[in-house]
């Protein structure tokens, strides 16, 4: 599915749960996601899926207003094993 131009014009004002985001390339990675599942919703015709992709970005969006988590979010994670390659995409 081809993204949206919306992503470009959204304002954080327009959608709460931006305002808190890291800009654009999250902006861009919601509308995606939302426009996904409005897609599939609207081909179930169930729209509960919307729901919950919005509780989830509500709550992405309080874990990045809060400094204190963020600076957790956003630092390196140390750990033992393999290195695994970044995901493709």
């Amino acid at each position: 599915m081809k993204s949206c131009s919306i992503s470009r014009s959204l304002r954080p004002l327009e959608v709460p749960v931006l305002e808190t985001q890291p800009a654009q390339v999250v902006r861009k990675a919601f509308v995606d996601e939302l426009t996904r599942t409005l897609v599939a919703a609207l081909t179930i015709e169930n729209y509960a899926p919307v729901g919950q992709l919005l509780r989830e970005w509500k709550v992405k969006a309080e874990l990045h207003a809060d400094p204190r988590m963020a600076r957790r979010l956003n630092r390196a994670i140390t750990a033992d094993g393999d290195v695994l390659p970044a995901p493709a995409g």
